[in-house]
């Protein structure tokens, strides 16, 4: 039985004891075992809808993000905790999350209302649709695959959604033929729903595949659907909130032709003729018939389904009969066999997860193995994931050919990432050796080296260092270091001294290449900080006060604090004026994040050689609340109780740059200068935060407030996470994705930082932006308005 837990997460714990650790659901969702009470996290971030399709395949709604297909199961990435995480979950319409959607009613008075307060600032809230009321996803529900009989068959695998505040039901077609399924709008239904109501009440929360192949709608049928907390209490105030509670409707959707068929009673049938509905062509019927030959438990049903399944023309049903003998607990491996040669593809990759629980056989190893050459992508890049499970000297061969044919790809990526560290430390030593060349190689090998190297000892580092001498890149030494610590070992103290030397030369260099690529320097100033040696510090010092990447200043400046005998806190806190507005606020958080540093910090400000403006408003209220005693006493003595000036006097100052005609091209200017490491702007810039072309029909008030005071509202995907190591360093960024072991946040500059869960002591919402607020020093109301035009004439 599977569950989504939406947004809401929770730690879940047994009463019964059927498991004892507790259980975090942030993020994800959940499956549990009716007979045994086991439950287990699964990939989730889906909301209200959950459905799968005739093969497995599991699909997801969210109120903003119509229609998303999971692309792997979670156990994968548990394998490896130095696997980098991917999202399991992704978006398949080619519209897009939020998709334009066609309603027939009238928008509601006080929702235009609400979206006008929003887009002026008088109301917090998400601005979406350009500033539009309505005219696209907000309350998307119920996603469902259909798969009956009574509509044509080229209905079966396509999706319907519910929009609950557009009064509507959006149909998709899903293409699944590759490793991410596509949905498009149907050619016929341009400009229209597949249903679509006058009526604002009508409110399609959920749907139902029936027993006789027609699709069921819940209406909830409210006057108001929205949840509470996003309605301002000025209109709330006049709505009631409890009209409709009383009411409701389910609605049959048929075909023109249709004709109702005998009512079935599955209940009382007997084995023969639950095995013969495997076959049906309504998925209902099926579900059914298998769930009761699973409850049944009748052992003379195994002979049956294994005819069955050698025999039968339909592949769902085949696909059931193999589940089937697996809840029967008689699954052999000739089943699993059969099973992975079979001709349908969804059968083989239904085989293919069985079989992890198969692989002591070698007869099912040998067969799951020839699926590396499979003609269809989903099943060899299943066969990636399940051959993690087999011993890693029969797997490396079978790997090693998925990465030649398909390492280019992310997903086959990640799916080689997945497997335990033994497999990888084969697979690294057949590709390092390889000629062929592939997209992709060398992501693969610094990953494979991380892994590999959290599990050798002294003696296997010496022996793997010629295979990084030979890949020659300074991020293959960087992955190599990364692993290292797991083990108690670290390069400074693993390498002969010529080659300590050597790469130390090299890293010296690179670092302060103003040529090299960005992420070779980022990787040279990161070696040096682990190198140490003679020149390391200046090295690292010349990369943070060039002009270049603030990705690349940033790690510098970091890095920097790392070092305690030549002071890098005071030499970070010296260069504050010198720096471009973001990074400075980026090099504020790294000596925030720091005990010491923050103290040498905010004695300089106390002194008067730190201008307390660097300080952004958010930054004081923390310190403020410090739970350090002595940093909240220090910080009121020099702030005071309440930051010196108010977001709303800021806006009010340059409230008449709305007004003021700009000029893009100085416009232009103060972008690359002040926003460009956040956010992309026609093809220029880094991806942290919004990319600026997606609110460019904001509004110049929108947009102004949303630049003077960027926590007022904060898109979710965008809100400010901290996270804290064991090591006592905080860190700041967004939260870019996360798994049982991994979490990623970006930073400022794009730099994304990578944390195993279990070096981490606190991972929390700030409920804020990650945007500095103090953006607008040094500029003049012309400046700003220059930037609003530069804004709004942006072009993809």
């Amino acid at each position: 039985i599977h569950g989504a837990t939406g947004p809401n997460g929770g730690r879940i714990t047994s009463p019964s004891g059927a498991f004892t650790n507790a259980i975090d659901l942030r993020g994800r969702d959940f499956v549990f075992d009716p007979k045994t009470l086991l439950l287990e996290a699964t990939a989730g971030g889906g909301q209200h809808g959950m459905s799968f399709d005739n093969a497995g395949r599991r699909f997801a709604t969210s109120n903003s993000r119509h229609l998303m297909a999971y692309l792997f199961e979670e156990r994968y990435a548990r394998r490896n905790p130095f696997l980098q995480p991917m999202p399991a979950l992704v978006d398949i319409p080619t519209d897009g999350p939020a998709a334009e959607v066609f309603r027939l009613s009238p928008e509601e008075p006080w929702r235009v209302i609400r979206t006008h307060w929003r887009v002026s600032g008088q109301v917090p809230g998400m601005v979406e649709g350009g500033g539009r009321a309505s005219g696209y996803f907000t309350g998307a529900t119920g996603g469902t695959i259909y798969r009956g009989d009574a509509f044509p068959k080229e209905f079966v695998g396509d999706a319907f959604i519910g929009d609950a505040g557009g009064n509507l039901v959006h149909h998709k077609k899903v293409d699944v033929s590759g490793i991410q399924p596509v949905a498009t709008r149907p050619a016929d239904e341009a400009g229209m729903e597949f249903v679509a109501s006058k009526d604002t009440w009508f409110r399609p929360v959920q749907f139902a595949n029936a027993p006789d192949g027609t699709l069921y709608i819940l209406d909830m049928y409210r006057e108001v659907i929205e949840h509470p907390w996003s309605i301002p209490e000025a209109i709330k105030q006049h709505l009631d909130l409890n009209s409709g509670n009383d009411r409701g409707r389910i609605y049959r959707l048929v075909p023109d032709s249709f004709k109702q068929p005998a009512p079935v009673k599955l209940g009382g049938a007997d084995t023969d003729t639950l095995i013969s509905t495997l076959a049906h062509a309504n998925g209902w019927h099926r579900d059914t018939a298998s769930r009761l030959l699973v409850e049944r438990q009748d052992d003379s049903a195994v002979s049956k389904l294994t005819s069955f399944l050698a025999t039968s023309g339909s592949a769902p049903g085949r696909l059931h009969a193999l589940q089937v003998l697996a809840g029967l607990g008689a699954l052999k491996d000739e089943h699993v066999v059969a099973a992975l040669r079979d001709p349908d593809a969804d059968v083989r990759i239904n085989a293919l997860k069985l079989a992890e629980k198969r692989v002591e056989a070698a007869e099912v190893r040998a067969a799951l193995s020839k699926l590396v050459t499979d003609t269809d992508v989903r099943v060899r890049l299943q066969a990636a994931f399940t051959l993690g499970d087999i011993p890693p000297a029969e797997a490396a061969g079978p790997l090693t050919q998925i990465a030649l044919r398909d390492g280019g790809d992310r997903w086959f990526q990640f799916a080689l990432q997945s497997a335990p560290a033994k497999h990888q430390s084969l697979l690294l030593q057949t590709l390092s050796r390889s000629a062929s060349a592939f997209a992709g190689r060398e992501e693969l090998l610094a990953a494979f080296l991380t892994t590999t190297s959290a599990t050798l000892n002294r003696r296997e580092i010496v022996a793997i260092v010629p295979i990084v001498q030979q890949l020659d890149d300074l991020r293959f030494w960087q992955a190599l270091d990364a692993g290292l610590p797991a083990v108690g070992m670290s390069l400074r103290h693993s390498l002969s001294l010529r080659d300590y030397n050597n790469l130390l030369a090299q890293c010296r260099s690179t670092a302060t290449n103003s040529t090299a690529a960005a992420s070779l320097r980022t990787a040279a100033i990161i070696l040096l900080g682990k190198l140490r040696g003679t020149g390391a510090f200046d090295s690292i010092h010349t990369a943070a006060v060039t002009d270049g990447p603030q990705n690349v200043r940033l790690e510098a400046i970091r890095t920097l604090l790392n070092f305690e005998t030549e002071d890098g806190k005071t030499t970070v806190i010296g260069l504050l004026p010198k720096l471009p507005a973001p990074l400075r606020a980026s090099a504020v958080d790294a000596l925030v994040s720091r005990e010491d540093a923050l103290r040498a910090l905010l004695q300089s400000v106390e002194t008067r050689q730190t201008d307390p403006v660097y300080i952004g408003r958010l930054q004081r209220a923390a310190l403020l609340k410090s739970r350090d005693p002595a940093v909240a006493s220090l910080a009121a003595k020099i702030f005071g109780a309440a930051p010196p000036s108010t977001r709303a006097a800021i806006i009010a100052e340059f409230r008449q740059s709305v007004s003021i005609m700009g000029t893009p091209g100085e416009g232009r200017r103060i972008y690359a200068e002040r926003c460009s490491s956040c956010h992309r702007a026609g093809g220029a810039g880094v991806a942290v935060g919004p990319d600026l072309i997606t609110v460019k029909n904001a509004g110049r008030e929108k947009l102004l407030v949303a630049i003077l005071d960027p926590s007022r509202e904060v898109p979710p995907q965008f809100s400010h996470w901290k996270a804290a190591t064991d090591a006592g360093i905080e860190y700041d960024g967004i939260l870019v994705s996360e798994t049982p072991t991994m979490v990623t946040l970006r930073q400022g500059g794009g730099l994304e930082t990578t944390f195993q869960r279990s070096k981490l002591t606190s991972l929390h919402n700030e409920d804020s932006s990650l945007m500095p607020e103090d953006l607008q020093v040094g500029l003049k109301p012309q400046d700003l308005a220059n930037l609003l035009r530069f804004i709004e004439t942006l072009e993809k």
